[in-house]
């Protein structure tokens, strides 16, 4: 456009007179206008305005699974602390509860209680636990016997047959 102007201005000198034109000046010569630069610049930003929105939104999304498997990991842990805790705790007690002469106040309570305890499951739990426990081991062997039985029935037709055939 300067060049068409310049030489418009050349041709015309009638019109134009004595008026130039400024120099060309190296990266200024585009013809948009303070507005139309402005317009790009508001519309670039507010697209990296909703870039950044959509990635807030992300972020927060993310935060949010993370604190739920924090959360979740802080639960299993602790399940799994309680369980050793009351493991050691149960341990703990059976050595008390197991203990000949037991020189503390809890150690004889605990022993005497373990021994009481005891004397009632020998009487009256034993017993019965025993006999369900022998009826079911026997119910077992029982139902395994029957099974190689029926093996072997399967198997000794074959070996009748195989009895039958003449040597050669």
């Amino acid at each position: 456009m300067h060049d068409f102007v310049e030489h418009q201005m050349i041709d015309h000198p009638e019109i134009f007179g004595d008026e130039t034109l400024k120099p060309k000046e190296k990266g200024r010569n585009s013809d948009f206008s303070k507005e139309f630069y402005l317009r790009l610049k508001q519309q670039e930003y507010e697209k990296l305005e909703d870039k950044c929105q959509e990635k807030e939104t992300q972020i927060e999304a993310l935060d949010g699974t993370a604190k739920e498997m924090k959360e979740d990991i802080e639960s299993t842990v602790n399940q799994y602390v309680d369980s050793v805790v009351n493991t050691e705790m149960k341990k703990e007690f059976m050595r008390y509860a197991t203990l000949e002469n037991p020189k503390t106040t809890l150690g004889k309570l605990v022993s005497k209680a373990f021994r009481t305890f005891k004397e009632w499951w020998d009487k009256t739990k034993k017993p019965e636990v025993a006999e369900k426990a022998k009826t079911s081991i026997l119910q077992k062997l029982r139902e395994s016997q029957t099974i190689v039985d029926q093996r072997k029935e399967q198997q000794s037709p074959n070996l009748n047959r195989n009895n039958l055939r003449p040597e050669r």
